[in-house]
């Protein structure tokens, strides 16, 4: 009996065939299937990404209208214009911190027709910002430590007795402001000032985050949105950035991709292991059916060896359920018995003949 091991033999034959249409068959099916589903959790992601760019401009404009009304209404205030006609600095300041705190903003000024600051909440800060930020929106101060962003909007005030004067509000916006973007959009928020990031809503913080590790994707021919990949703290991310009205502050949302790389990850260990257990099963259905076909197969060539031996007493007796197999024992039994009934007529003359040849 030839060994299972030999390349030639049926049952090794049988058993690499099946692994090879195993294969072929994951390949033809398994690996198109994964790349559509990966290419599909990756649209899903991008399309996540954009629709967060978009709602945090949405947010983003929001929130400038509300600082607009807000201007517009402190510019409205009777007291305010009481104040100012009298000239009563003082307790114009002391109003301004009352309406400050009321509001949730972080900065009220009065400004006169000069642009020279009247009365302000915070005297603090390092430039003027009735001269500097004159024309409202977003506004980037510089800090020793980063950036930061603040979003003002101006309103001029009617004053009875004549002269002109504005109202100059503002909020900065920083981490907790970002950390709110993140609750509405569902998506981390991150603030831009040219490289610097302003504010983050990273909990780990913005002390190592940059833009040097971002990778473009795809972005438009005015570059007002970016898309880009990047990690941070060891976790993919995707992220859309898109400008705020001014070239040099930026908004970026940005969606962990961690959980869908676990997930394409987790398929190929999937697909790994039901090729690997398909395999296994087709090379126990190949030993099985090579050894239903071989060992037939090997008792027909036993039996055929005793007939060379000159015995043809034992009948082919092979318990065949494949039918060409059994067409071969019943065609070989035949042959043993054709040859049986020959050989028995043959000694029968040759009996004759010696017989003959003794009489005369």
């Amino acid at each position: 009996m030839k060994s299972y091991f030999d390349v030639h033999s049926l049952p090794v034959q049988m058993i690499l065939s099946f692994i090879g249409v195993v294969l072929l068959t994951v390949a033809a099916v398994g690996i198109p299937a994964i790349w559509l589903i990966r290419d599909q959790l990756d649209r899903q992601a991008w399309s996540q990404v954009d629709q967060g760019r978009r709602a945090a401009l949405a947010l983003y404009g929001a929130k400038r209208s509300e600082m607009e009304d807000l201007a517009m209404l402190t510019a409205q205030r009777p007291t305010l214009l009481e104040l100012l006609e009298q000239e009563n600095w003082d307790a114009l300041g002391d109003y301004l911190g009352t309406l400050k705190t009321g509001a949730g903003l972080d900065l009220v000024v009065v400004c006169n027709s000069s642009h020279e600051t009247i009365a302000s909440t915070d005297s603090s800060l390092p430039i003027d910002p009735c001269y500097t930020w004159a024309n409202g929106a977003y506004q980037v101060l510089s800090t020793v430590s980063s950036p930061k962003v603040w979003l003002t909007a101006t309103h001029p005030v009617e004053r009875a007795a004549g002269g002109a004067a504005e109202v100059l509000v503002g909020v900065v916006l920083d981490d907790d402001f970002t950390s709110q973007m993140q609750n509405e959009t569902g998506l981390d928020h991150t603030i831009w000032a040219g490289d610097q990031p302003a504010a983050t809503s990273f909990a780990i913080g913005i002390e190592h985050f940059n833009l040097d590790s971002h990778q473009d994707i795809s972005s438009n021919a005015a570059k007002e949105s970016v898309y880009s990949t990047f990690e941070f703290a060891g976790q993919p991310y995707y992220s859309a950035l898109a400008q705020l009205g001014v070239q040099n502050i930026n908004a970026e949302v940005a969606l962990s991709v961690a959980d869908i790389a676990t997930t394409q990850d987790r398929m190929v260990l999937i697909m790994a292991g039901s090729i690997l257990a398909v395999a296994v099963m087709g090379s126990i259905l190949g030993v099985y059916l090579a050894r239903r076909i071989s060992k037939p197969l090997v008792l027909l060539a036993d039996t055929a060896e005793a007939f060379r031996k000159g015995d043809l007493s034992s009948s082919v007796a092979v318990d065949a359920q494949v039918r060409e197999v059994a067409q071969v024992a019943q065609a070989l039994e035949s042959a043993r018995i054709d040859l049986q009934h020959t050989l028995i007529n043959l000694e029968r003359e040759k009996a004759w003949v010696n017989h003959l040849i003794e009489s005369i």
